[in-house]
């Protein structure tokens, strides 16, 4: 799953199913890298550090361990300025690991 929106984008790649690949690539014209990039699963915030490029256009990921079920999340995102970012920026997106889970449910 890739979406693009406002000068970032992100992704969920679930390869192998109970390690997701959570993702987002960020730029900002003139800018620096963000103040913060992170996944936000059942409430519990993860970072996301650089993997790909350079700070202010660069990719930033984390691989995480998830159990069985369906979990919620979304992106957060502060750019270099100050700017706060969510994906969606209302309700969550769904991961499901060995069970169905809507893509998208609303708050």
């Amino acid at each position: 799953m890739h979406r693009e929106f406002d000068g970032w984008s992100y992704s969920a790649i679930f390869a192998p199913e109970n390690e997701p690949t959570f993702g987002l690539s960020y730029y900002l014209e003139g800018g620096s890298a963000p103040d913060l990039a992170e996944v936000v699963i059942e409430g519990e915030s993860h970072d996301l550090g650089l993997t790909y490029d350079v700070e202010n256009r660069g990719t930033y990921e984390t691989t995480l361990i998830l159990d069985p079920g369906c979990h919620r999340y979304y992106f957060r995102l502060i750019d270099s300025n100050g700017d706060e970012h969510l994906y969606p920026t209302t309700g969550t997106l769904g991961a499901g690991v060995q069970s169905d889970c809507a893509l998208y449910q609303t708050p």
